[in-house]
């Protein structure tokens, strides 16, 4: 099958929903459209700069209550999140 794709920064993108049913895949590329200097791209160090622009874009959305709580372990969490429905839920 052939499937029409967009590429930027690194990316392939489908221009039409595809539903592949394998988490890798063989891509041919012509020899006559590859760069002869390829650019090397680091995709996981583009989606952390997205990731951390959009944390950045939350804070702003969020503005004083951004980051009010410190880290924690799930743990934790889970202790707090009993106490407070056992709190919420006292008879």
């Amino acid at each position: 099958m052939n499937i029409d794709v967009t590429y930027k920064d690194g990316v392939f993108i489908p221009t039409h929903p595809v539903s592949i049913k394998c988490s890798k895949l063989t891509i041919v590329i012509p020899d006559d459209v590859i760069q002869q200097e390829a650019v090397k791209t680091d995709v996981s160090e583009k989606i952390m700069v997205n990731d951390h622009s959009l944390r950045n874009e939350l804070d702003q959305i969020l503005g004083k209550f951004a980051r009010q709580r410190s880290a924690t372990t799930p743990a934790e969490d889970k202790e707090a999140w009993h106490g407070h429905l056992m709190e919420k839920h006292k008879q």
